[in-house]
């Protein structure tokens, strides 16, 4: 199977740029937010310690769930607050900026929103939060997309 990701990867595709940024753009989005749920406790309203009932049950859940150490954990958390502080909130001395891997940190979205969705909020608080069924269905409808569209910048091109 051919690397999908080559054409993005040469200077020579006509829609390099706005390929590497519009990428770029949605990795960024999804660090900065989050961080918001999963970052600094103290700096953010929003982390997840200070919104559910029983923090460590909570915890036990999401590393048992993740298949993660609190050491490997805390090292996703830094990997993804070192990429936000260095690059997107402020520019550090690094020269070479690397996404961190998204896959764990989407993962633990999921729980998070499962864990409010089922267990913190009010069923009138939750008025327009989807709920994990609809949650899962926009993310794969969102990825598909994001293939289709792909795909076809790749066929106008060839």
């Amino acid at each position: 199977m051919a690397d999908q990701m080559a054409p993005i990867r040469s200077d020579d595709h006509p829609h390099v740029a706005f390929l590497r940024r519009t990428i770029n753009n949605f990795i960024d989005s999804a660090v900065l937010d989050w961080c918001k749920l999963f970052g600094n406790r103290r700096q953010e309203d929003h982390h997840w310690r200070n919104v559910v009932s029983d923090p460590s049950a909570f915890e036990r859940a999401l590393l048992g769930e993740l298949g993660m150490t609190a050491d490997e954990y805390e090292h996703l958390v830094k990997k993804m607050l070192d990429y936000r502080n260095n690059f997107l909130a402020h520019l550090g001395k690094a020269l070479i900026m690397t996404p961190p891997e998204l896959t764990p940190a989407h993962k633990a979205v999921v729980i998070y929103h499962r864990q409010i969705f089922e267990h913190e909020g009010k069923s009138n608080e939750l008025v327009r939060l989807p709920n994990v069924a609809h949650l899962a269905l926009g993310f794969a409808e969102c990825t598909e997309e994001a293939i289709r569209a792909y795909r076809k910048l790749m066929e106008d091109v060839s």
